[in-house]
C-alpha cells in the first residue's frame, strides 16, 4: 500500500478495530458508485454523523487527486530543474565561445605566421576544435567526480533511478562534449578568413614569445615533406600559458539529476584597469573630500575612495564590465555616470559638480540590475533618491510621486496609496524591491494599499519604469514597474571598524503627524551592516478649508460644507493611523569580485480604516483593515568577473504579506472578519556577458512559489462566529516560472543603440476543496487546476542626433496572467456560483454582457482563459545641455482581453448536466443556467474588452545661473473603451508642475517655490460615476438606508426628521433626487485645482540638516482624481536629521 507516496517502498500494514484504541486521526477509505462529488460528500457526512456526531472531517479527496498531488511537487521541481538545465547549457556554450574567442585573439599572430609558412586554415581549425574537445573532457571529468561525491545527498529525490545510473553518467558527458565542440566551432572559423600578409604587416613581423619558444624547440610545427603541410600540436609553452591563464578559474562542471545538466564556465581573470579623474565645482576649483563610489549590478558597492586636496581620485583593480560611478559632496548635487571598462578608462575623467539639482541619470530597472544611462534608454524612466522624495513627503512613500508627469497618485484612505502609470494601476503595475517581485497573486483589480507598507525610512531611491516591462519582470508589468531600492550599506573600511548613527524626526500639521527613525550602521574591511527602525503616528486629516467634498452627509443629504463641519468637525473622522517598521541589511565581501547580501524589511500598520466606506462616502458602520503586515527579505550572491561572463547573481527571497479586514454595514447586520496571508518563495538566477564586441547580453530565470492562507468568519448580533468562505481559498497554490534573455547592441559607436528582449512564462493555479468550508454538505471551493503560458518581448532604439540630443523609440508587449484573484472565486462566492472557464467552454457557452441577473448574450463564444495583454508604442526626444535638459515622450497603448466576470449564456438545453460538480437544475429562455447552490445565474471569467490609452509627457529643466534653476513637467493622457465607446477608467487629468529654486554659493541653504496645476477630469467612465470616491452616485435605497441607520447613530434623526433641515425622508429624497427619484451622481467631473507651495532646507553643520515646507498656502480644497480622501489643506512640515559619527 503506497501510504507515503511514490518516493518510499510499500510497507506492511496492520489493521485493527478503531474502538480498541483512541487514535488522534483516522483515514476513511470509501468505495462509491459514480456519484457527483457534492452528493457523495453530503452522503458521506450524513453517514459519519449518524455513527459519531462529534467527528470532524478535515479533508475529502479522491485517490486520483491524492496520487496526482503526490506528483505535483516533483513535477514543478522537474520543470524548474529542467529550466535551469537549459540555462546552464546556454552559459556553458557562452563560456566555451568566450574562451575560444579569447584564444583565437591571443594566437592571431601565431596563426598568421603558420599560414604564411604553408599551413592550411582547415588544419588550424581542426587543432582549435580538438583543443576545445580536450577541455570539455577535462570539465566533464571534474563534473563526474563532483556528481559521484554528491550523489548520496540527492538519493531521496530520485524515483526509479539510482544515484549511480550508468546511462546518465554516459550520456551527460557526451552531450557536454558535443556542445563544447559546437560552441568552439564559430570562433574557430575566424581563422579561415585570416589574411597572413595583412596580419604580418600589422604586427610588423613580431612573433609572440610563446611562438619564438616553440619555433626554437621545433615542437609547435612539424614539416612533412611528403604532404607539404603543417600539423599543429599544442606545445608545452602554449599549454603552460593556457594553464596559467585559465586553470584557476575555468571548469565545466557536469551535474545531472533527472536530466538536470549544469555547466558553468568560470572564466579567466583578465587585466585590471584604473579609473582616475578630478572633481571640481562650478567655478572650476577642486573639491576635496568628495565621496567617489563604484557600483556594480543592483548598485552593490565595489570601491569607495575620497578625493585628495587637489580633487583627484583613483579606483584600482577594476575588471572589464559596466559600472555606475557616483560622486557626492556636501552642498552639491549627486553626479552619476555609466562607465564601460576598459573603453572609458583610456583617459582621465573630469567631473563637474553642480549646486542646482540635477536628475539622476543611471537606471538599473530596465536591464535586470545592470546600470544604464537614462539618455540611452529607449523607455521612459523616472529616478528619484530619498533626498529628492523626502522634500515632497517626509514619511509616506506613495505620496512622493505626486509631482511626477505620467503618474497619478491615488489614495483611497490615508496610509494607503496606489500610483497609476499611464492609466494602469493596482494589479497591472508591478512593484519591485531591489529588483525582486513584490506583487503577489491576490492583488485585486481595484486600487491597492500595499506600496504604503514599504517604509520610506528604509528606502534609498525609487525608479519608475513607464510602459510595459513584462519582458524584464514578467506578469503584471503592463503600465510599468516601480522599483524601490532599499537603503545602501555603509561602505567598507580600509582598516578597523567604523560605526555611525543617524536620527531623524518629522512633523506635519495637516494631520498632526509625528515620527522618528533611527539608523545605525557599522562596517569593517570585509563586512557592512545597517539596522533601521521607525515609527510614526497620524491623527485625523484636515482637508483644504476644513471641508470634505464627498462626505456621506453631503452625498446623501446634500448638506453644505459649513453644516458638515458643524456636525463632524474640521478633521476627518477615521483617518488616523500609525505605522512601525524595522529593516536590516548585512553584506559580506567574500573577495574583490564576490559579494553576499542579506536583507529583511518588517512593517505593520495599525488603525487603518477605509474612509470612503465610512463617513467619507457610504456611511457603513465598520470597515477596518487589520492586520496589515509585511515581511520581505532576500539572500543575494553576486559575482563580478572578467572575460565573457561579466556577472553572475543568485537570489532567494521571502515575501510574506498579511491582509485582514473587518466589515459591518449596520448594527443589525453580521460582522465579517477575514484574513488573507500569502507567503511567496522566490528563486532567481541571472547572468550578464558580452559574447561579441558591442553586445551586452543578460539572461536568467526565476521561480516563485506562493502559498495562500485564508480564513473568514461571520458573527451575527448576539451569536457566535461561523466560518464562511474566504475570498481567496485557503491552501491555494500559485506558481510561476520565467526565463528571459535580452541584448543591448551598440550598432554605431556612440551613435546608434538597440535593445531587445524576450521572456517565456509559465503559471499554475491549484485550489483544494478539502481545505475550505463546506456549506450544507457542498464544498464552497472546488478542486481545480489551471495552467497558463505566455511569450512576450520588447524592442527599442536610441539614435544620437548630436552628443546631447537623442531620438528614441520603443515597442513592447506587457501581460498579466490570471491569478488567485481571478481564479480563486470559483464555487459559492459573493457574485454567485462561479465555475472554471474550461467548464464554460465545455458547455459551449456564450459570454454574457454583464455579471448581473439580467445579462444577455454578446454572441461571443466562450474561449479558454488567456493572460491580459497590452501593446505599447512610444517615442520622443531627450536633450542634455549644460543649462537646458529635458525630454518629451509620446505613447500609444492598447489593452486587450481584460479578465472579467460574466454570466454563462448556453444556447442549447443543458438541464440535468453538471457544471462545477453541481447538477444544472434550471435554464431560462435567454440561456442563463442555475444550480441549487445559488439562486443567481452561473458565472465564470472571460477575456473581453479593449481599451486604447494615449498621451504625451514632457519635462524641462533650466539652469538660469549657477544658483537659480527651474523645473517644468507636463502630461496629458486620453483613453477610450473601444468595444463600448465609453471613456477609459483611471485616466489622469491634464497636469502641470513648475518650480523656481535658489541655492546659496556654498550649498548650505536652498529655497524653492512651486505650483501644481491639474485640469478638471470631465471624461468619466460610467463606473467612475458610480464610485463613491469620484462621481458618488446616489439611489433612493441608499439614502433611505443611511437615513434609518447611519444618521440615527450620529443623532441627526429625531421624530423622523433630519434635525439639520427639519425634513422627512420623503422630503430629503425629493430634494436630492427630484420627484422621479432617479439615481444621480453627486459629481459629474473631478474638479481641477492649483496650489501654491514653498519649501527649503539648511545644513546647520556637517552632521545636521533641517528641511521645512509650507504647502497649499491658499488652503484650497481639492481631491486628486480617483482618491477616496481630499488632499491636505494648508500644511506645515519639517524634518530634522542629525548624524553621529565617530
Amino acid at each position: 500500500m503506497q501510504k507515503f507516496g511514490f518516493r518510499r517502498e510499500p510497507e506492511p500494514e496492520v489493521y485493527f478495530v478503531a474502538t480498541d484504541g483512541h487514535p488522534a486521526g483516522m483515514v476513511l477509505l470509501v468505495r462509491a458508485m459514480q456519484l457527483p462529488t457534492a452528493a457523495l460528500v453530503a452522503s458521506l457526512q450524513h453517514a459519519i454523523r449518524s455513527v459519531a456526531d462529534g467527528v470532524l472531517l478535515l479533508r475529502i479527496a479522491t485517490l486520483d487527486a491524492l496520487w496526482l498531488e503526490s506528483f505535483s511537487s516533483p513535477q514543478i521541481l522537474l520543470l524548474l530543474v529542467g529550466a535551469f538545465a537549459v540555462l546552464g547549457v546556454l552559459v556553458a556554450i557562452t563560456g566555451v565561445y568566450g574562451v575560444m574567442s579569447f584564444l583565437v585573439a591571443q594566437r592571431t599572430r601565431e596563426f598568421g605566421v603558420c599560414l604564411a609558412l604553408g599551413a592550411t586554415p582547415r588544419q588550424i581549425l581542426g587543432s582549435l576544435v580538438a583543443d576545445s574537445f580536450k577541455l570539455s573532457l577535462l570539465g566533464s571529468g571534474i563534473g563526474l567526480a563532483c556528481a559521484l561525491a554528491l550523489s548520496r545527498l540527492v538519493q531521496g529525490m530520485l524515483f526509479e533511478v539510482g544515484p549511480l545510473d550508468p546511462m546518465t553518467y554516459l550520456v551527460a558527458p557526451s552531450v557536454i562534449s558535443l556542445i563544447a565542440v559546437l560552441a568552439a566551432f564559430a570562433p574557430a572559423r575566424q581563422v579561415l578568413r585570416l589574411n597572413p600578409a595583412a596580419i604580418l604587416r600589422t604586427e610588423k613581423n613580431r612573433l609572440c614569445p610563446a611562438l619564438h619558444g616553440t619555433l626554437r624547440s621545433t615542437r609547435l610545427v612539424r614539416w612533412k615533406s611528403t604532404r607539404a603541410s603543417f600539423l599543429l600540436e599544442p606545445s608545452s609553452a602554449m599549454l603552460r600559458l593556457f594553464w596559467k591563464m585559465f586553470a584557476p578559474r575555468f571548469s565545466l562542471v557536469g551535474c545531472w539529476l533527472l536530466s538536470f545538466l549544469v555547466a558553468t564556465p568560470l572564466l579567466a581573470q583578465s587585466a585590471v584597469h584604473l579609473i582616475s579623474g578630478t572633481v571640481f565645482d562650478p567655478q572650476g576649483f577642486a573639491v576635496p573630500g568628495a565621496t567617489v563610489r563604484l557600483l556594480g549590478a543592483n548598485r552593490v558597492l565595489l570601491r569607495e575612495v575620497l578625493t585628495d586636496e587637489s580633487g583627484r581620485f583613483s579606483l584600482e583593480g577594476v575588471t572589464a564590465g559596466r559600472y555606475e560611478l557616483r560622486i557626492e559632496a556636501s552642498g552639491f548635487s549627486v553626479f552619476q555616470r555609466v562607465l564601460d571598462v576598459p573603453r572609458d578608462t583610456e583617459r582621465e575623467l573630469a567631473v563637474p559638480l553642480q549646486l542646482t539639482p540635477v536628475e539622476l541619470e543611471v537606471t538599473v530597472t530596465g536591464r535586470h540590475g545592470a546600470p544604464e544611462e537614462v539618455l540611452v534608454e529607449p523607455a521612459t524612466v523616472r529616478i528619484r533618491d530619498l533626498r529628492q522624495l523626502a522634500i515632497r513627503e517626509p514619511a509616506h512613500l506613495p505620496r512622493m510621486f505626486s509631482e511626477e508627469a505620467g503618474i497619478l497618485q491615488q489614495e483611497t484612505t490615508p496610509g494607503q496609496g496606489s500610483p497609476i502609470l499611464r492609466g494602469q494601476g493596482a494589479q497591472t503595475v508591478l512593484y519591485l524591491i531591489d529588483g525582486l517581485r513584490y506583487n503577489n497573486s491576490i492583488y485585486r483589480s481595484g486600487n491597492t494599499q500595499y506600496l504604503g507598507w514599504v517604509p520610506a525610512s528604509s528606502t534609498d531611491a525609487v525608479e519608475v519604469f513607464l510602459g510595459p516591462a513584462s519582458a524584464q519582470y514578467g506578469s503584471d508589468a503592463l503600465g510599468g514597474a516601480i522599483n524601490v531600492m532599499t537603503a545602501a550599506l555603509p561602505p567598507w573600511t580600509a582598516r578597523g571598524v567604523r560605526w555611525s548613527t543617524e536620527l531623524e524626526t518629522l512633523f506635519t500639521s495637516a494631520d498632526l503627524a509625528g515620527g522618528t527613525s533611527l539608523r545605525a550602521g557599522g562596517a569593517g574591511t570585509r563586512w557592512s551592516a545597517s539596522l533601521i527602525g521607525s515609527f510614526r503616528r497620524h491623527q485625523g486629516l484636515r482637508a483644504g478649508g476644513g471641508e470634505d467634498s464627498h462626505n456621506v452627509l453631503r452625498r446623501f443629504f446634500e448638506l453644505s460644507p459649513v453644516q458638515v463641519r458643524q456636525i463632524l468637525g474640521s478633521r476627518m473622522i477615521d483617518t488616523d493611523f500609525a505605522q512601525s517598521s524595522w529593516s536590516s541589511k548585512f553584506g559580506v565581501q567574500l573577495d574583490a569580485q564576490q559579494f553576499l547580501t542579506f536583507a529583511w524589511i518588517q512593517s505593520e500598520q495599525f488603525g487603518i480604516r477605509r474612509y470612503d466606506r465610512l463617513l467619507g462616502g457610504e456611511g457603513r458602520l465598520l470597515h477596518n483593515f487589520g492586520p496589515q503586515r509585511l515581511g520581505f527579505g532576500y539572500v543575494r550572491y553576486q559575482r563580478l568577473d572578467a572575460g565573457a561572463l561579466r556577472s553572475l547573481e543568485a537570489t532567494f527571497s521571502i515575501n510574506r504579506q498579511t491582509d485582514g479586514q473587518t466589515t459591518q454595514t449596520r448594527p443589525t447586520s453580521p460582522r465579517e472578519n477575514e484574513i488573507s496571508r500569502v507567503t511567496a518563495l522566490g528563486y532567481r538566477l541571472a547572468t550578464a556577458w558580452a559574447p561579441v564586441a558591442r553586445h551586452a547580453l543578460t539572461a536568467g530565470g526565476e521561480f516563485y512559489d506562493e502559498f495562500v492562507f485564508g480564513r473568514a468568519f461571520a458573527l451575527e448580533p448576539g451569536g457566535v462566529p461561523e466560518p464562511i468562505r474566504p475570498r481567496f481559498p485557503n491552501g491555494t497554490r500559485y506558481q510561476s516560472l520565467g526565463l528571459y534573455v535580452s541584448d543591448d547592441w551598440e550598432a554605431l559607436p556612440q551613435k546608434l543603440f538597440f535593445e531587445a528582449g524576450t521572456r517565456f512564462s509559465y503559471f499554475r493555479y491549484r485550489s483544494f476543496a478539502g481545505k475550505n468550508v463546506f456549506v450544507d454538505g457542498r464544498p464552497t471551493v472546488p478542486d481545480a487546476t489551471e495552467t497558463f503560458t505566455d511569450l512576450t518581448f520588447n524592442a527599442g532604439a536610441s539614435y544620437f542626433l548630436r552628443p546631447e540630443l537623442v531620438l528614441f523609440g520603443r515597442t513592447a508587449r506587457g501581460f498579466r496572467a490570471p491569478t488567485v484573484f481571478d481564479l480563486g472565486e470559483q464555487g459559492i462566492t459573493g457574485g454567485g456560483f462561479e465555475v472554471s472557464p474550461s467548464e464554460a467552454v465545455r458547455l459551449g457557452a456564450e459570454v454574457g454582457d454583464s455579471a448581473s441577473r439580467d445579462a444577455r448574450s454578446t454572441g461571443l463564444p466562450w474561449q479558454p482563459l488567456e493572460p491580459e495583454v497590452l501593446w505599447s508604442f512610444e517615442g520622443g526626444l531627450r536633450w542634455r545641455w549644460e543649462r537646458v535638459s529635458g525630454d518629451v515622450t509620446w505613447f500609444d497603448s492598447e489593452f486587450f482581453d481584460a479578465i472579467q466576470r460574466r454570466v454563462l449564456i448556453v444556447p442549447v438545453n443543458v438541464v440535468g448536466q453538471t457544471v462545477g460538480d453541481e447538477p444544472i437544475i434550471a435554464q431560462d429562455d435567454v440561456g442563463r443556467i442555475f444550480v441549487a447552490a445559488d439562486f443567481r445565474p452561473v458565472v465564470s471569467r472571460a477575456n473581453i474588452g479593449r481599451v486604447r490609452i494615449w498621451g504625451v509627457e514632457s519635462t524641462l529643466r533650466l539652469n538660469w545661473t549657477r544658483q537659480w534653476s527651474s523645473t517644468l513637467r507636463h502630461s496629458a493622457h486620453r483613453g477610450r473603451e473601444l468595444d463600448t465607446g465609453n471613456f477609459a477608467r483611471r485616466i489622469a487629468p491634464d497636469f502641470f508642475f513648475a518650480s523656481l529654486r535658489w541655492t546659496d554659493a556654498r550649498g548650505r541653504l536652498w529655497l524653492e517655490t512651486f505650483t501644481e496645476v491639474s485640469g478638471p477630469q470631465t471624461r468619466l467612465n460610467p463606473a467612475e460615476l458610480d464610485d463613491p470616491r469620484i462621481g458618488a452616485r446616489r439611489t433612493a435605497a441608499q439614502i433611505t438606508d443611511f437615513f434609518n441607520n447611519g444618521a440615527q447613530r450620529l443623532g441627526l434623526i429625531r421624530n423622523g426628521l433630519l434635525t439639520v433641515t427639519g425634513e422627512t425622508l420623503a422630503q430629503v429624497l425629493d430634494r436630492v433626487l427630484g420627484p422621479a427619484r432617479e439615481p444621480a451622481p453627486l459629481f459629474t467631473r473631478t474638479e481641477g485645482f492649483a496650489t501654491l507651495n514653498f519649501r527649503g532646507g539648511v545644513r546647520l553643520g556637517e552632521s545636521n540638516e533641517l528641511s521645512f515646507a509650507l504647502l497649499n498656502l491658499t488652503d484650497a480644497n481639492y481631491r486628486r482624481h480617483g482618491s477616496g480622501v481630499d488632499a491636505p489643506g494648508i500644511n506645515v512640515t519639517f524634518s530634522y536629521r542629525i548624524r553621529f559619527l565617530p
